[in-house]
């Protein structure tokens, strides 16, 4: 399975997209602080759509990273995306402390029927998963300056 990931690029030579340091920081939908994992979306424009609703900057350095997923590999899948941060949260904890699939099918919130696959960067299956092309990535103007107004709602 390929899936794609959107990241800004560091220039540190041992930076991996996949590191899930970033998340890791504050935490994200599926993980609590301090907690390693790699966002990666279906499709590019997910993957877009899923930073720029993320980022309260204008977007610079970044890199679309084409990953492939072994299919040998089990994938755990979450079909229940809960409002609540905290059960979110609580779903993609235990998939980590489980340890027993290096990859989780989460519902997108932001696009219905859409898939993000999250990936831990610490379990012992990681290496089987594959970066197999990065490319520098700049968002197109219009939708730079549409994500930055604001928009009135009814």
């Amino acid at each position: 399975m390929q899936v794609v990931r959107l990241c800004s690029h560091r220039s540190d030579p041992a930076w991996s997209p996949l590191d899930g340091v970033g998340a890791s920081i504050t935490g994200g939908r599926w993980n609590s602080p301090g907690k390693r994992v790699a966002y990666t979306a279906s499709c590019g424009a997910l993957a877009m759509l899923e930073y720029l609703v993320h980022s309260s900057t204008t977007p610079k350095n970044l890199i679309l990273s084409i990953v492939v997923i072994p299919d040998s590999l089990d994938i755990e899948r979450s079909h229940w995306a809960p409002v609540d941060l905290a059960a979110s949260r609580q779903i993609g904890d235990e998939w980590i402390a489980r340890a027993e699939c290096p990859v989780l099918e989460v519902p997108s919130v932001l696009a219905p029927r859409q898939k993000n696959y999250l990936i831990n960067p610490l379990h012992p299956l990681f290496k089987a998963i594959k970066i197999t092309d990065r490319n520098p990535f700049a968002f197109d103007s219009r939708l730079i300056s549409f994500s930055s107004t604001s928009v009135p709602t009814p």
